[in-house]
């Protein structure tokens, strides 16, 4: 027996995404500001940060939040 309605275990869900994603998005920004730009790695790093913002804005609207 769940304490939880289907609907706040749904809600909860997305929140725990976003919050995964926010977690994710803050260390590719911390690889980002270690990476120099000449440095061979820097176009991985900045296409992770990238997509990492991109999943962080999905999640907040997937989320219901507007961005």
């Amino acid at each position: 027996m769940s304490f939880f309605t289907k609907e706040q275990i749904e809600q909860m869900e997305k929140q725990s995404k976003e919050f995964d994603a926010m977690d994710y998005l803050a260390v590719c920004y911390r690889a980002i500001q270690m990476t120099a730009v000449v440095d061979d790695d820097y176009p991985r790093v900045r296409h992770n940060y990238e997509s990492a913002v991109r999943g962080f804005l999905e999640a907040c609207k997937a989320n219901g939040r507007e961005v």
